[in-house]
Order: C-alpha cells, then sequence, then structure tokens
C-alpha cells in the first residue's frame, strides 16, 4: 500500500501519517500520541487503536541536544540535505565561499529554528494488503525518528514489535506478503531488494 505524511517547520512538529487499507478505509494518526483512527469510505471513524504510550515534553536540555547534534553532523556533512550530501570534504569545483555562506545559513536556522512542546510518539504508518498495520515509533534519542516497529491488526489485536535493527520499514508492500526494501552498496548505489513477511505479519 502506499502512505503519506505532512508535516510542519518546527522541530518534533507532529505529522499527519496515513496508509490505505484493502477495504478503502483510510488509518490514520496525528503521531503526536499512539492512536490510530479508522476511518471507512464515507469518513465515519469506526475504531480507534493505541497502546498506552505518551508524547515525552521538549525540555530545554532535549533543545540543547538537538540543536548541537544538528550542528554537529552539519560540520562532519553527515546528515540529510544538501550538506549530507557533500560529505565533511565538501564537493570538487564548489567555490568554497558559496559552501561557508551556504553553511553559515544553515547554521542560523539551526539556532534559531523554533521546537513543539512534546516529541511525537509515532514517525511512520504502514498497511500490508492485508490490511495489518506496521506502526513505526520513534527511537531513544530526540532526533532518532526509527525507532521499534510495532504490528497491529486493524482490530486492534498486538501481533508483536521488531527491534530496532530488525528489520527497516519496508519501503513498499505488495500482494501476498511481498515486500519491497532499497538498500545502498558501498558506493551508496541504490538497489531494491524484494522479500516474502512471515504470514504472522502480514
Amino acid at each position: 500500500m502506499f502512505g503519506m505524511m505532512i508535516g510542519g517547520e518546527r522541530w518534533f512538529e507532529p505529522d499527519l501519517l496515513w496508509d490505505l487499507l484493502p477495504d478503502g478505509a483510510i488509518a490514520y494518526s496525528d503521531s503526536s500520541s499512539y492512536k490510530i483512527r479508522v476511518a471507512d469510505r464515507t469518513g465515519r471513524v469506526t475504531r480507534t487503536l493505541g497502546r498506552p504510550l505518551v508524547p515525552e515534553p521538549v525540555t530545554r536540555r532535549i533543545q540543547s541536544a538537538m540543536r548541537d547534534h544538528e550542528l554537529q553532523s552539519l560540520e562532519e556533512g553527515s546528515g540529510g540535505g544538501f550538506f549530507g550530501g557533500l560529505g565533511a570534504s565538501g564537493a570538487e569545483g564548489v567555490p568554497s565561499d558559496f559552501l561557508d555562506q551556504m553553511k553559515e545559513a544553515a547554521r542560523e536556522e539551526i539556532e534559531n529554528r523554533e521546537f513543539f512542546e512534546e516529541i511525537p510518539v509515532l514517525s511512520v504508518l504502514r498497511a500490508t494488503w492485508d490490511g495489518t498495520l506496521w506502526i513505526q515509533r520513534r527511537g531513544e534519542e530526540p532526533w532518532d525518528a526509527l525507532g521499534p516497529i510495532d504490528v497491529m491488526r486493524v482490530d486492534g489485536e498486538y501481533v508483536g514489535t521488531f527491534a530496532v535493527g530488525a528489520t527497516e520499514m519496508p519501503a513498499a508492500f505488495g500482494p501476498d506478503g511481498l515486500v519491497a526494501f532499497i538498500e545502498l552498496d558501498e558506493l551508496d548505489i541504490p538497489s531494491i531488494v524484494g522479500r516474502r513477511l512471515p504470514a504472522a505479519v502480514r
């Protein structure tokens, strides 16, 4: 199935997570708490799924740690976006003064960016072709959006949890338990790898 998210500009701004279920219903969450609503084709909410997990308040310590992490990633070229693609050594043929200006602008944005008051509980919501929900929680660190993955039936039955490192969230779900992952080789060249899920988590 195909999912989307819609987000804001502040750090930890909740995202609208959703995916389409096989019967045409939609499972969705605002990601701030562990609450997933299922709406039918008419938009009527028919059930609400959840677990007793609450968002963490954003303290001054968390704000400082987040800024420090982002500034370090900027200097090392290890984050996402433009500078993450360049790496720590920059890019051949790109004027150094241009890179300096871009980095200074990025530094200013990091230092002045505002925060939402809580860290959302959820980061990804996907549905399999059989209607099972894969729900990814945030990780232990404030900047880590890719934590454990819970598997839950649409009727609310909790199937289990994949610990961090056990599997990534598939890039796509297909029929008969088929899933696709995007993997990078040592040169960061992507390839699509297909696997079949065990029946219990389809």
